[in-house]
């Protein structure tokens, strides 16, 4: 069969393309090995080859010239400051070198001689800012911008309590104990719809020692699907008016919340299709 160069050319290009995938290069990845055998073969007559059996056929390996995995070298420092998901001022770490290299060219960590051990080994001290975990930091900014939605019931009469507010962060897959969170000073009641997404703040406490606010907001839910609320789409992306006047100044201090990323015919057409899901959930259940 007789190929052109045109079509040579194609199935070049093709080859080239293909070999420049990740997955081919890691399977059709080459070894070399230097082997002997383990039962050596009998010598072979002339012009023949020679008779082997399944015992030539096993060998053993004399050298592997393979290249090592890269293994990162690590270093041990000393931390003069906070530095987030790493550790505490004081605290000796062994990290990744090119790490701690940026970290003590950032004057964030210095070299773990007994000297710098005995200068840092009271951060308070030296006014060095300190949290009661190396994770605080990085809780807190996450804590900071979460809006929790406490569900709540639309027929029975309640009083908000903290257990509330803990099943709603475990809705956002957060465990936080009943004995770190702190509701407003004012109570609130319900049903009342005119709390629905209506924004508080609710204080959660860190390790018995950091407080981070949380916005929060009631919504009313029901059992009965013909009495529900109508679905509001992306929440968690619109501001919400204040339950309480006293928390303007609560609500300037908290990052901004993102806008939504959808001009209105995108928005449109996403909100089409979840009610054409949801008319179908319910005809689903009535069909029950």
């Amino acid at each position: 069969m007789k190929m052109n160069s045109a079509s040579g050319k194609q199935l070049l290009q093709l080859f080239q393309v293909v070999a420049k995938r990740p997955f081919l290069q890691q399977s059709f990845r080459t070894a070399t090995y230097i082997v002997e055998r383990k039962y050596p073969a009998p010598l072979a007559k002339i012009h023949k080859y020679p008779s082997l059996r399944r015992r030539h056929q096993v060998f053993n390996t004399v050298q592997d010239k393979n290249p090592t995995p890269y293994v990162r070298p690590l270093m041990n420092v000393l931390l003069t400051e906070y530095v987030e998901n790493v550790g505490q001022p004081g605290e000796c770490v062994e990290i990744w070198a090119k790490t701690g290299r940026e970290l003590i060219l950032k004057h964030k960590a210095v070299y773990p001689t007994p000297e710098n051990k005995e200068k840092y080994r009271d951060a308070t001290a030296l006014n060095i800012m300190n949290y009661s975990s190396r994770y605080v930091k990085n809780t807190m900014d996450i804590l900071s911008k979460l809006i929790l939605f406490i569900t709540m019931n639309k027929d029975v009469p309640w009083t908000l309590e903290p257990w509330h507010v803990r099943v709603a962060f475990r809705k956002a897959h957060i465990i936080v104990p009943d004995h770190a969170i702190t509701l407003p000073k004012n109570p609130i009641k319900g049903p009342d719809l005119t709390l629905n997404g209506k924004e508080f703040y609710v204080t959660v406490t860190i390790n018995k020692t950091e407080q981070v606010i949380v916005r929060s907001r009631i919504v009313h839910w029901t059992s009965k699907v013909e009495e529900r609320l109508p679905w509001v789409p992306f929440p968690f992306k619109k501001p919400a008016p204040l339950l309480f006047e006293e928390d303007k100044v609560i609500e300037a201090q908290l990052p901004a919340i993102e806008p939504l990323k959808m001009n209105e015919d995108e928005l449109e057409d996403f909100i089409a299709k979840m009610k054409l899901k949801s008319q179908g959930k319910i005809l689903v259940k009535k069909i029950l």
